[in-house]
């Protein structure tokens, strides 16, 4: 659990599919935190989704409207859920990853994008994709 700078502990809580589809009906700032590499082989096909690896989001925390709605995914709900909780740790309130992140997002019907795309068919845990160490995203 992590705790803000005053004293109020965080835990964000991923969210499935629908309530996605839902929140990306209103405006939100809806973010894959995956390296550029990763992105381009697979993502999350919607209009609105922006590439800003971790690290980058990090350091670009203080141009961001802490009060505006931000979405995060990565491949499988790991990095996201770290980014999200990093995003309330600094104060920002309406924040959510999408839980299962884009195998969840593809699984659901949802389309996605990228040279590796169509190996997301049957992928249920990311090691046909690159969201493992099996070295297929190299």
């Amino acid at each position: 659990m992590l705790i803000s700078r005053k004293g109020v502990a965080y835990q964000v809580e991923g969210i499935a599919v629908p309530e996605v589809l839902d929140l990306l009906r209103e405006p939100v700032n809806f973010f894959d935190v995956r390296e550029p590499k990763d992105y381009s082989l697979a993502a999350v096909d919607h209009p609105s989704l922006q590439n800003i690896p971790i690290l980058t989001l990090l350091e670009k925390l203080e141009s961001f409207d802490r009060n505006q709605k931000y979405l995060i995914v990565d491949m499988d709900g790991t990095l996201a859920w770290k980014a999200a909780n990093m995003l309330l740790y600094n104060d920002f309130r309406d924040v959510h990853f999408i839980a299962g992140g884009m195998i969840q997002w593809k699984n659901s019907g949802q389309p996605i994008k990228g040279r590796l795309a169509d190996l997301l068919s049957d992928c249920h845990d990311g090691s046909s994709c690159g969201g493992c160490s099996c070295g297929c995203n190299d």
